[in-house]
């Protein structure tokens, strides 16, 4: 709030924000079903002028004076946001920068127009790109796989301390949803070093420990994804990676342990210890991630079958702990910039070849709310379960899927019309010719790709009821 105050920029989108909330609120009590980018009656607009032309239509163009308002507040929103890129950062803070550009995409969110979303995503990072740490690669000869552990400082004035890995994760993250493009100029640019600075249970307040988590996160998806594109283009790991690997792995059990010291405080508050329990469960999906990179076929994933399993029981076990209220699906037009719980279901389904786990975390994706983490849950598990289909074609007599029958989702379109995801995959196992081997599925976002058919399964995957998730809480 103290932002909008002396920002006309976030001013305007706080209140275009909340004037378009006003128009949906009551619009989403019917038809709140997964599958749809956009919130019902709304048309998205951008790029060439839409907005402007959707003002000069009248009251026929708007949903009710709600729309209309919310409308005026964003484009003039978007015009001081233009003044400022022509500007660079020496016409605002990089920390406004931040907080402007994530205003500007919730609205873009709410109206659906995933285009204008990832236009603002690649433009805001280059506006911050001089002024985060999390966008300067370092290095230095002795750098060690063994962790150089530095305790938290305490806390310092820094403007850009505690949000500058806000904008660079939800870039990195929007790219696995494989609906976005902005993240790969942002790859090459992120600083994928793990950072050394560590909580002190006990010491380091959970409100910073967060954010020390919130930046070592956001350089492990660097290290991630940068991997992930170097073995769809089957190159060799890059010189750096090993080393990389090592120093994360040792990190990533430092911050086992942290989160089990913070978890132990018995004075915990309830919401905090679910947001400690969220990070658990992204802790465990970079440490099976980053274990099994530099493995170009994907096969030492199939070492981490507990490990997806305890993932599952985790995330299951979170949904299980929500309120009565938090039940229910969520209004159309919430949503949060967190990775949510779409991130380990997608992980299981696309990287654990255990099909009974891969039909449990598909099944739970349905039962989320429309936009965990912002992005379209049942059409992300639609995509998924392409893989899950291309694999299975190719299991072998014993049940098992073989290196050269393993598949990545690459790329994805939408046609909203059709209610259709058009799906790119990439088999990871080149072609005889040493070429890149692709297939493209069509897939109904409201009939899913039949996982079990295949393999003559006959389903009832539910997590709910198999006694083996062990959901004591």
């Amino acid at each position: 709030m103290a932002e909008s105050a002396r920002d006309p920029c976030v001013k305007e989108s706080v209140l275009a924000i909340g004037a378009i909330a006003q128009t949906l609120f009551f619009r989403t009590a019917r038809g709140n079903t997964l599958g749809s980018t956009q919130p019902p009656g709304m048309k998205p607009w951008g790029g060439g002028g839409g907005g402007a032309e959707m003002l000069q239509a009248g009251a026929a163009g708007f949903l009710d004076h709600h729309h209309k308002a919310a409308l005026q507040h964003h484009l003039r929103a978007v015009s001081v946001y233009r003044q400022r890129i022509q500007m660079g950062t020496a016409g605002s803070s990089p920390r406004s920068v931040i907080i402007m550009t994530l205003l500007l995409i919730a609205f873009e969110f709410i109206q659906g127009n995933m285009k204008s979303v990832d236009s603002l995503m690649g433009t805001g990072m280059r506006l911050i790109e001089d002024a985060s740490t999390l966008m300067k690669r370092r290095s230095s000869s002795r750098d060690s796989e063994e962790p150089q552990v530095r305790v938290a400082a305490p806390p310092r004035e820094d403007e850009m301390d505690d949000i500058e890995h806000l904008l660079p994760c939800l870039s990195l993250m929007s790219g696995f949803t494989h609906f976005f493009n902005s993240h790969r100029a942002t790859i090459s640019r992120m600083n994928s070093t793990p950072a050394p600075e560590l909580p002190q249970p006990g010491v380091t307040p959970v409100a910073k420990m967060q954010v020390l988590w919130g930046k070592f996160f956001t350089r492990a998806v660097a290290y991630t994804m940068r991997w992930m594109h170097t073995q769809m283009k089957h190159l060799p790991p890059p010189a750096d990676a090993a080393r990389e690997r090592g120093q994360f792995l040792s990190y990533l059990r430092l911050w086992q342990a942290i989160l089990e010291t913070y978890l132990a405080d018995p004075g915990l508050e309830a919401q905090t210890r679910r947001a400690l329990e969220m990070i658990r469960i992204h802790r465990l999906i970079m440490y099976v991630l980053v274990s099994a990179s530099l493995d170009g076929s994907d096969m030492a994933f199939d070492a981490h079958e507990e490990d997806f399993r305890e993932m599952l029981r985790l995330t299951l076990r979170f949904m299980r702990a929500d309120t009565p209220e938090e039940q229910f699906p969520l209004s159309r037009i919430a949503f949060t910039f967190a990775e949510g719980l779409t991130t380990p279901l997608t992980t299981i389904i696309a990287k654990c070849r255990n099909h009974d786990l891969r039909m449990q975390a598909a099944g739970l994706m349905r039962a989320l709310s429309w936009r965990d983490g912002a992005w379209d849950g049942k059409a992300l598990a639609v995509g998924k379960l392409g893989v899950v289909m291309l694999e299975e074609r190719g299991m072998d007599m014993e049940g098992r899927i073989p290196a050269a029958a393993r598949w990545v989702w690459t790329d994805a379109k939408w046609d909203l019309e059709r209610r259709e995801v058009v799906a790119t995959y990439v088999r990871l196992a080149p072609g005889e010719d040493g070429q890149v081997v692709s297939a493209h599925l069509v897939l109904d976002i409201d009939s899913p790709p039949d996982g079990c058919g295949l393999v003559g399964c006959g389903g009832g995957h539910d997590p709910f009821e198999d006694p083996g998730m062990g959901m004591e809480l």
